[in-house]
């Protein structure tokens, strides 16, 4: 679970800077392929995005 707890925090920071050395991609990327429960975490991560996008986005600029 060592893994898994440095595959989330990695996760977390592509979405909150977007960057992340190809090194660090191709680590999720391989860790992916493997484990269930951190591909479930992206796709909360992906889904809590989004819904942040249409929220914030439907709302006029004041």
């Amino acid at each position: 679970m060592r893994n898994c707890k440095q595959i989330t925090r990695l996760l977390s920071l592509q979405h909150d800077e977007g960057t992340l050395s190809f090194k660090q991609r191709m680590r999720i990327h391989l860790h992916l392929t493997m484990c269930r429960d951190c591909r479930e975490y992206r796709k909360q991560l992906d889904t809590i995005e989004q819904g942040l996008r249409q929220m914030f986005d439907g709302k006029k600029a004041e």
